[in-house]
């Protein structure tokens, strides 16, 4: 997939994904060509092609080889009726490298025993709902909010550098300052439709235990937001956030020789596609 192909493969992709219409999904397919140019990788994804005329599509969102252990979501597989019988070709090329580790977050509960059968396995059984704002104990620390860290403190050069590859897409992004360093979040407003309640889902940080050690400082912000609870994909109860865990919603496929970390979901649909 190339520049070239972003205007007739985002009119593809809005007649396979109507959620998103061809604008949006132009929108979308500009980042992913920017994060490939900005950082040496290779086209985000695979067409097919009939005669001039793109009649399929897979997407790869790369994590860059500087940002950890290699890693690729396969995303928005879709490909016209007439041409079906081809569509395992656009799998076999986005899934040839052995040394990569591949990532579902996002896959529908009568997709999942075909998922398992083919070597994924979750490495996050379900969602953590919790209110931050109640948690006891927790530190304190200074918010500053945006994607460029706080002038003066600490900050890992591999944070920077994934904050920074982040910019322009639909996710709160903040700092949490405490003695001198730079703890860096990136969430995805969501909202629990049954419920009409607004969330925050965890989309990136250094470690879990960083977003319930700094839960009371992180609640504050996000409830002025309009975010009064926190979504963390998880394998159980997250000691320090109060809440509940619930098995089996939305859980996290991976397969590889790296299984990815619960907490990050920077380089995957979730961040760069929205809710």
């Amino acid at each position: 997939m190339t520049e070239m192909d972003r205007e007739p493969l985002s009119r593809l992709l809005a007649k396979g994904f109507p959620a998103k219409d061809a604008e949006a999904w132009s929108g979308i397919l500009s980042l992913l060509l920017r994060l490939a140019d900005e950082n040496g990788l290779p086209a985000p994804g695979f067409v097919l092609d009939a005669e001039g005329t793109l009649v399929g599509t897979l997407l790869t969102i790369l994590k860059p080889r500087e940002r950890g252990p290699a890693q690729c979501n396969l995303s928005s597989w879709y490909v016209e009726p007439d041409y079906r019988s081809y569509a395992p070709l656009l799998v076999a090329a986005a899934t040839r490298d052995k040394g990569m580790s591949y990532v579902n977050v996002s896959s529908q509960r009568h997709t999942r025993p075909t998922i398992e059968a083919q070597g994924f396995r979750r490495y996050a059984d379900g969602l953590h709902i919790c209110f931050p704002l109640l948690a006891l104990g927790a530190a304190d620390g200074m918010i500053v909010e945006g994607i460029e860290a706080p002038e003066g403190a600490a900050v890992d050069d591999l944070d920077r550098a994934v904050m920074r590859d982040h910019r322009d897409l639909d996710l709160l992004a903040l700092w949490c300052v405490s003695d001198g360093c730079a703890y860096p979040f990136l969430f995805l407003p969501r909202r629990i439709t049954r419920l009409n309640v607004p969330v925050a889902h965890l989309a990136f940080c250094r470690d879990v235990a960083d977003a319930a050690r700094f839960a009371r400082p992180l609640g504050r912000f996000l409830a002025r937001r309009g975010y009064p609870a926190l979504l963390v994909d998880a394998n159980g109860p997250i000691p320090g956030l109060p809440g509940r865990f619930f098995p089996d919603r939305m859980p996290k496929y991976a397969r590889g020789p790296v299984m990815p970390r619960i907490g990050d979901l920077s380089y995957t649909e979730a961040a760069f596609f929205g809710a």
